[in-house]
């Protein structure tokens, strides 16, 4: 028996009346229209790190006291992570800042976006800056980054919305799983 094919696009009209197929964006991270209105929600932040036994997460949305100590073991460094930013108002800057490691690797989605990084070898300081450019006339509501960090660090992440509200991610630390710098050793 053959299992019945799933269709892999939805069929549209488009304006002269004839169908195509419509598929989504391959990266996931589309512009969307710029929303009518003032916003008044910052954008949201979500730092989840790959490389720590059961993927942690790191969030905005986190109560108070999770920002107190918020510490990642790492099973090895270099060490992968995700960062991601939205907000339906649309993403201006995703800003990273990494202390004292750097960034070893970096692949932003959508590909569109401009990424500049800047090292700063006396503080031991990398920061990254994320600039989306959406079409004319449309915001870019989600930022991914996929990065690597070579070395032990303290992340810290910031987004600014088109309208110009901003949220801070608390500083998350990166740590061996075990030996002296471990998380919970102080």
């Amino acid at each position: 028996m053959v299992a019945p094919r799933r269709p892999i696009a939805k069929a549209t009209r488009n304006t002269t009346g004839t169908r195509r197929a419509t598929r989504p964006p391959r990266n996931g991270c589309a512009p969307v229209p710029a929303p009518a209105g003032p916003g008044n929600t910052p954008p949201r932040i979500t730092l989840t790190v790959l490389s720590s036994p059961g993927a942690p997460h790191f969030d905005t949305s986190d109560p108070a006291d999770a920002a107190m100590g918020a510490c990642a073991p790492v099973r090895s460094f270099p060490a992968k992570l995700t960062l991601a930013a939205s907000d339906a108002s649309g993403i201006a800057t995703l800003t990273l800042t990494s202390f004292p490691g750097g960034l070893a690797t970096v692949s932003v989605a959508p590909a569109s976006a401009t990424a500049a990084l800047r090292r700063d070898p006396a503080s031991a300081t990398s920061r990254l800056t994320v600039t989306p450019h959406p079409p004319s006339g449309s915001v870019q509501p989600n930022l991914l980054l996929t990065l690597t960090l070579d070395a032990p660090s303290g992340v810290v992440a910031v987004a600014r919305d088109a309208r110009g509200l901003a949220a801070r991610l608390y500083q998350v630390d990166l740590r061996p799983g075990d030996g002296p710098l471990a998380c919970g050793h102080r």
